[in-house]
Formats: C-alpha cells, sequence, structure tokens
C-alpha cells in the first residue's frame, strides 16, 4: 500500500469505520448465508483488486485500496460467522419431539415473568447420557430460582420456531436463541434443584449481591414503584407488569428500565465523581473498569450493558493513556468486537441493534438538535435531554418500522419531563437500599424522597403511554 494511501487513511480517520463497516458486512451475510462461500468470495474480489491496483496509476489507488480494506475485514466478519455456528453444540437435534429427564446448570439469572420462569440451562447430560447443549425452559414462576443452581428438568424437548407479531413481523426465535447458544425449548417443564453453587463462585456471588439488593428494595417501596427502581438500578424489568411494561413502550420510555446505555453512563458518572475526590487517575480508572465489569456480569451481561460497558472501558483506557475522547470511535470499536465474538448479534438481536443504532444517533445528532432548540430551557438538562431523544428516536426509527412496526409519537415529550427524575430517583434510591442493611427506619428520609420521584416518573409514562394517540402501529409493508 502507497504511503499517499496511508496518509490518506490517517488524516481522515478511516480506517477504523472502513474495518468495522467491513467486520459488519461479514458477518451480516456470514450469518443468511454458507459462510464458506462468502468467505471464498470475498477472497477472491480482494486479490482481484490488489492485481488491478498495482496495475492502476497512483491516483486511483486510495479508493481500491479502501475497498480492499474493507474486504479483508468482511472475510474475517465472515469466516467468524462459521466458527460461532460451528462451536454451537448439536447433540440435542436427537432428542428432538422426545420426552427426557435432563441435568443442567443454570447459566444466567432467571427471567421472571408474570405466569412463568424462564431459566437458560447448560445440559450436562439427558436420559443419563452426557450431552452438551443449552435449552430455554419454561416452568411455573412459584419456585425459586438462582444462578449456579444445578437442576434436574423433566420435559418435551423441541426446537424453536418462528412466529408472526401483532403488527404482522415475522419474529426468528430460532436465530435469536442461537445468537444466545440456546438450540431447544422445554415449555411446561417440571424443574428441580438438586444442587446450589455450581456455577461460577464470581458471578454467583454477585448476583446474590443484586437478589439482594432487590429484596431490600422491595422491602423499602410498594408496588409498582419497587419493581420500577429495580428496573432503574439493575434492569429487572419483568416484575412490573404487562400493561405497565406496555405503558412504558407507548411512551418511549421503557428503555429506562431494560438496563440501556443510559443507565449504565449514569452510574459510571457518579462512580467518576465519587473517586475523583480521593483516588489518583490510575487508581480512579482500575477501581472503575473493575466497577463496570463486575456490574455488567451482576445484571446478566445484556448486550446493551456490554456495549455501553466497553465503551466506558475504551473511554477509561483512552483517559489513562492521555490519548484523546472519541466516543464514536470506541462506539465502533465496542460495535465491531461484539459483532467478532457474536457475528449473530448483528442480524437477529434487536436489543444490540436499537443500542448501537441509537447511541451512535445521539453521538452524530444530539448537539445539533439541541442548539436547533434554543427555545427549550437549559435548567435540569432539558434542551439536552429533548436533543438526545430526538436524535435516537430518528435513528432507531428505520429499525423500529421494520422488526417492530410500532412507533411512539409521544416519546421525546415523555423523555423531557421523565429523564430529568432518573438520576435523583437512581441515587436517592440506592442510598436508601444500602442504609436499610443498618436499619429500614433509618433509611426513610431517602425512601420517601424515592418514593415521591418514582410516583412522579410512573404518573407521567403511564399518562403518556395510555393517549390513544400515544403509538402509531405501521402494517408490514
Amino acid at each position: 500500500m502507497s504511503s499517499l494511501t496511508m496518509q490518506w487513511i490517517k488524516e481522515t480517520n478511516a480506517i477504523l469505520p472502513l474495518t468495522v463497516g467491513g467486520i459488519f458486512t461479514g458477518a451480516f451475510f456470514g450469518t443468511v448465508g454458507n459462510p464458506l462461500i462468502v468467505s471464498g468470495f470475498f477472497v477472491c474480489v480482494a486479490v482481484a483488486l490488489i492485481l488491478i491496483t498495482l496495475l492502476r496509476k497512483r491516483r486511483h489507488s486510495v479508493f481500491l485500496w479502501g475497498v480492499v480494506l474493507i474486504l479483508c475485514a468482511a472475510l474475517l466478519g465472515s469466516t467468524r460467522a462459521y466458527f460461532f455456528d460451528q462451536s454451537i453444540s448439536e447433540d440435542l437435534v436427537q432428542f428432538e419431539g422426545a420426552r427426557v429427564h435432563m441435568v443442567g446448570v443454570v447459566s444466567s439469572a432467571p427471567e421472571k415473568r408474570e405466569t412463568t420462569t424462564r431459566l437458560r440451562v447448560q445440559i450436562e447430560s439427558v436420559n443419563q447420557h452426557p450431552t452438551l447443549g443449552v435449552v430455554m425452559v419454561s416452568t411455573d414462576p412459584y419456585n425459586a430460582f438462582h444462578y449456579g443452581d444445578r437442576v434436574a428438568i423433566e420435559g418435551v424437548i423441541k426446537k424453536p420456531e418462528s412466529f408472526e407479531t401483532d403488527t404482522g413481523r415475522a419474529f426468528n426465535y430460532e436465530k435469536f436463541l442461537r445468537a444466545h447458544r440456546v438450540t431447544h425449548v422445554i415449555s411446561f417443564a417440571n424443574v428441580e434443584v438438586v444442587e446450589e453453587n455450581a456455577g461460577n463462585q464470581i458471578i454467583a456471588a454477585l448476583t446474590s449481591f443484586k437478589d439482594t439488593l432487590v429484596s431490600r428494595i422491595e422491602l423499602l417501596l410498594p408496588d409498582p414503584e419497587a419493581p420500577l427502581l429495580s428496573g432503574l438500578l439493575l434492569g429487572e424489568q419483568q416484575s412490573l407488569g404487562t400493561r405497565l411494561y406496555e405503558s412504558f413502550q407507548r411512551a418511549g420510555v421503557v428503555h429506562m428500565v431494560v438496563l440501556s446505555g443510559y443507565n449504565v453512563s449514569l452510574i459510571v458518572q457518579a462512580l467518576s465523581k465519587i473517586t475523583e475526590t480521593f483516588l489518583p487517575l490510575a487508581a480512579r480508572s482500575t477501581v472503575l473498569i473493575l466497577a463496570i465489569v463486575s456490574f455488567a456480569l451482576m445484571t446478566g451481561a445484556s448486550e446493551t450493558t456490554v456495549r455501553a460497558s466497553l465503551m466506558a472501558g475504551i473511554l477509561l483506557v483512552g483517559t489513562l493513556l492521555a490519548r484523546p475522547h472519541d466516543a464514536l470511535r470506541a462506539l465502533l470499536v465496542a460495535g465491531g468486537v461484539m459483532v467478532l465474538w457474536n457475528p449473530y448479534l448483528l442480524l437477529f438481536d434487536l436489543s444490540f441493534q436499537l443500542s448501537f443504532v441509537a447511541t451512535a444517533g445521539i453521538l452524530l445528532w444530539a448537539n445539533p438538535l439541541a442548539q436547533k432548540l434554543s427555545w427549550l430551557t437549559e435548567r435540569f438538562g432539558i434542551r439536552e435531554i429533548a436533543g438526545a431523544t430526538l436524535a435516537a428516536q430518528i435513528a432507531v426509527l428505520p429499525v423500529l418500522v421494520l422488526s417492530i412496526g410500532s412507533v411512539s409519537l409521544v416519546a421525546p415529550f415523555a423523555n423531557i419531563l421523565v429523564l430529568g427524575a432518573v438520576p435523583y430517583a437512581m441515587f436517592f434510591g440506592f442510598v436508601a437500599s444500602v442504609i436499610s442493611f443498618v436499619h429500614p427506619l433509618l433509611a426513610l428520609p431517602f425512601t420517601f424522597i424515592t418514593q415521591a420521584l418514582l410516583v412522579y416518573i410512573l404518573t407521567v409514562s403511564v399518562w403518556f403511554g395510555n393517549l390513544p394517540f400515544a403509538a402509531i402501529t405501521i402494517p408490514w409493508f
């Protein structure tokens, strides 16, 4: 590659976008087609372009070398898609449709819903024969399960099936579960705990602390304020209830309770302000990185949490190395790493898609939009919140229309009124929960403030969500 080309690429900061764009392209085609054929195609085109570039004049080499860089990165993405797919065990295929007796370990925090509890289980044996695989088990909501429990499961094992949503969209449930290495499902299973603490002890300790914190929140606050605070702090949105969750969706504020990057950024900012007063830069960065990793593991390492945690970690390392900050670069690196680690996220995980696109929209358009909203006051961060909300809504609109078909019309207004109260609710709620470990009465002042803020958030969100024109459904086209 000529020095002129390298100078152009460096000066235009093109290496990272080209590389990440290539990885996304390769992973995309590698997950929808045969990854080996896709990789072979990229190799052939890249070799042809290299030969053409070497034979043409220098002034044409800049564009062609850029295309070659994209193709090489695409080759990396499609190859990774192949190896990811091959790494998923298919041992359970032989048992499809049969009633089986399984033993395995709960590999993530249980998802508690109104009528069921869902468990992701790493299988160890089927009918007393050693077998590998991961299944999604649905059972009754009355028994208590925890991460790391070794469980005995009895039920009919099936291959997950795609289904059509209420808005006419086809949801590829099989590929969505495969993105999380789950190949089969068992519904209405009989599940019994046979051993506790069989998982990773660090994750088990963090998960246990999260469960304890949730129990303290439930001790201090009534329903629905308690599940709302659990959602804000820990992403525990399942206990909100279907009707309340749907109201939040229609109001466009559901991102508050699914542990989006917004929540993670608030936590990182709070920790940074606390530690900067008594820790030097190196120690502060180390503490923050450890706290970010621990928080991600504690809350289940969802795609949005991992993306936000990676971005925060990259920026912290940049600060430690005295490098300039560029949040968009951090987003590209985080997205590229996540797609290389798991190419199926790109196409089959809506949480990853929305999180990445919304963050990109905020980074690119939030400030310009906020400047155009000069008629809004800057007090309480209202203008900043409005700019960020509009930027995120514009960015995710195509994804929402294609994948969900429901778009909130009141989201900008609801977010302007609600998001200013969220950091204070999280702060006072966390302080009240921690103090309650000493005695609940000592936490009363903070509890009263927290409850008032949560009632305000709930009232505004539900009011907007219940408006007849809050959201529109766009038919599939």
